[in-house]
Parts: C-alpha cells; structure tokens; sequence
C-alpha cells in the first residue's frame, strides 16, 4: 500500500496510512533523501520485504527531508550527496551538527563514486557510506541496524 505526492518536496510513507500522515509505530523509521524515485522506491521495498518492520518515508530533496525530521521523529536518514535543492554534504550538516555526538543515524547511499567523498562523509558524521551498486541493498539494511545501534550507544555514553 503504497501512496505518493509528485512534485517539490514529494514524499510518500511506504506503510497502510496515506501520505504526510506522521509515523508512529515501534518500527524503525527510515527517511530516504534521493531525488531518484526509481532508487527510493526500490530500497523502501527491499527494507520492507527484508526486515518488515521498517517504516519508510521518502524525500525528493533535501529540504523536504529536513522538514521531515523536523516534524517526526526518525531514526534512520539514508541520504544521496547529489540533490537538486542542496549538497547532500549541507543535509548532514544540519542533521549531524556535532560529528562526535550524533542525534540522528545517518548512511549515505550515493550514485557518486569519489571514494574521497565517501570517507568525507563519514568524517562529516555519517555511519556508513557507499556506492549505490547491485548489491547495495544488502548492506544498506546491516548498515542502517549498526548506525543506529552506534548513535544509541554515543548517547547513552554522553546522557
């Protein structure tokens, strides 16, 4: 069941409620920023056919995904570098201001393939980085599970 909106800052939930409807559940929820619908809606249902316990809910840009983090609790943001409205490098910024200290787990899933930019991304408070390939589902999912597991752990550290 699978409802989306076209347009500037389209987002959609990939679950049985209708779109922009705030996600509450004991799922994991994961934004995925990609202005890329083929990719967001492949790795959604590869979350959710994998584990089916993810909530997934999409973004087209970066300041659509900001503004959903700002409105909803997330817990995963998978972010591509190269967005149309602004720097995938600017959305970390802004989710990550403190690389020691993490709020929000963050993967970059990107179609860029600099490895500098993949190591800039972990320097820069991502938890994992890497290449969008055939097989990148499979580790975006090990991925997402460690990254939040690392900021829950940074957390109970500093708290």
């Amino acid at each position: 069941m699978y409802s989306s909106l076209k347009g500037p800052g389209e987002y959609a939930i990939l679950c049985h409620l209708p779109a922009k409807v705030v996600v509450m559940s004991d799922a994991t929820t994961v934004l995925l920023i990609d202005d890329d619908s083929h990719y967001r809606d492949y790795h959604a249902q590869r979350l959710y056919a994998l584990a089916g316990h993810y909530d997934v809910v999409h973004a087209a840009n970066g300041r659509s995904g900001l503004d959903i983090c700002a409105r909803q609790p997330i817990d995963c943001v998978v972010l591509e570098i190269d967005l149309p409205d602004m720097s995938g490098f600017e959305v970390l910024a802004k989710l990550v201001p403190r690389t020691y200290r993490p709020a929000i787990a963050v993967v970059v899933l990107t179609r860029l393939s600099n490895p500098f930019l993949l190591d800039l991304a972990i320097k820069n408070g991502a938890q994992a980085a890497f290449h969008k390939i055939v097989k990148s589902s499979d580790l975006l999912e090990q991925s997402i599970v460690k990254a939040i597991a690392t900021v829950q752990i940074h957390n109970r550290l500093v708290s």
